[in-house]
C-alpha cells in the first residue's frame, strides 16, 4: 500500500460508476509505508460518512455484516 495507496480515489470512483456492491482494499504488510498508511487513512476519513467501512478484524469478531442493505448503495461525494 505505497504508492498504489494514491490511486484509491481513482479506484473507488470507477467503482461506483459500475455499481458493483462491495470494494475491497487489500495491502501486503511488506509495502506497507508510511506515505501508503496516510493516504489510505485519509481516503477512509473522507468516505466513511458516506460509505460504510467494515475491517477483517471487525468481522472476524462478530460474523455478521455490520452495515444494513440500506446503507451500502450510497453516492459518495468523491464522483
Amino acid at each position: 500500500m505505497g504508492y498504489n495507496a494514491s490511486l484509491l480515489k481513482r479506484s473507488f470512483r470507477q467503482h461506483l460508476r459500475t455499481k458493483k456492491e462491495d470494494m475491497v482494499i487489500i495491502g501486503h504488510p511488506k509495502s506497507l509505508t508510511r506515505y501508503g498508511l496516510k493516504a489510505l487513512e485519509k481516503f477512509v476519513s473522507e468516505v466513511k460518512s458516506t460509505h460504510p467501512i467494515c475491517t477483517f478484524s471487525h468481522q472476524t469478531k462478530t460474523g455478521n455484516d455490520p452495515y444494513p442493505q440500506s446503507k451500502r448503495n450510497q453516492r459518495s461525494t468523491l464522483e
